[in-house]
């Protein structure tokens, strides 16, 4: 599959230092672009109702459900407070394994 990112990623690129906001944008311009697909409002809804993030993270349970349903092996992210956290790692997984989803490692 290569590299990939979700669109959400290119929102989060462009903060900060307006320079190395450019290089991000201009890296992410030669990735390709996991579309949305149907199913992600409700698994995305699932890892709120369960807990496994708080329902403020929406968007990062859009991440996560978004890398399950296009079986993203290993996500890489510097989201610690949700993602890249053992204990959420584990209610996700949880979560993510009841759905019929295979979660994705992760990485920062």
């Amino acid at each position: 599959m290569g590299l990939m990112y979700l669109r959400l990623g290119l929102q989060r690129s462009g903060r900060g230092s307006a320079t190395l906001a450019l290089k991000r944008t201009q890296l992410l311009d030669t990735l390709r672009v996991l579309p949305p697909d149907r199913a992600l409002a409700a698994v995305a809804d699932a890892l709120l109702r369960a807990a496994a993030l708080p329902s403020k993270a929406i968007r990062d349970a859009e991440h996560i459900a978004l890398a399950a349903i296009h079986q993203v092996t290993y996500v890489v992210t510097w989201n610690f407070q949700h993602i890249a956290n053992p204990v959420t790692a584990a209610k996700i997984d949880a979560v993510l394994r009841l759905l019929g989803y295979t979660p994705s490692g992760q990485d920062s």
